[in-house]
């Protein structure tokens, strides 16, 4: 929720301040009115709608933080030197299907782990 306006306005009858507080949400476009008799509640509501904001936007953020992590991908140079062969015999491994390759653009890349099962199924 982050705050669109903020209007104030200030009424002075009789020795009485009252303070009207217009607040808009961008989400659902909801109007808040909040009439306060001094500053310090307007600012313990402004304090209270910040504290509620950054918390929101904290959630937001660990939720995206909190993303599986992607098992590591390696170019054709990192296979051939991890498996001890060289870029013909790793193209043949490709094109009898032994090793799955996946293509990002002109770049060839390979699943770690599906390399691990590889090398051990070949010494089995």
């Amino acid at each position: 929720m982050s705050i669109l306006a903020l209007i104030c306005t200030m009424k002075v009858a009789t020795l009485h301040i009252k303070i009207i507080v217009k607040l808009e949400t961008e989400k659902n476009m909801k109007k808040e009115v909040f009439i306060l008799g001094n500053e310090n509640e307007l600012i313990d509501k402004l304090n209270s709608g910040l504290r509620d904001i950054i918390k929101e936007e904290l959630k937001e953020r660990e939720k995206m933080s909190k993303k599986p992590t992607k098992e590591p991908m390696l170019t054709r140079a990192d296979v051939c030197a991890y498996l001890h062969i060289s870029y013909a015999t790793l193209h043949r491994y490709v094109n009898y299907g032994i090793i799955e390759c996946y293509k990002c653009g002109r770049r060839s890349l390979f699943k770690q782990e599906q390399i691990d099962s590889i090398l051990i199924k070949l010494n089995a």
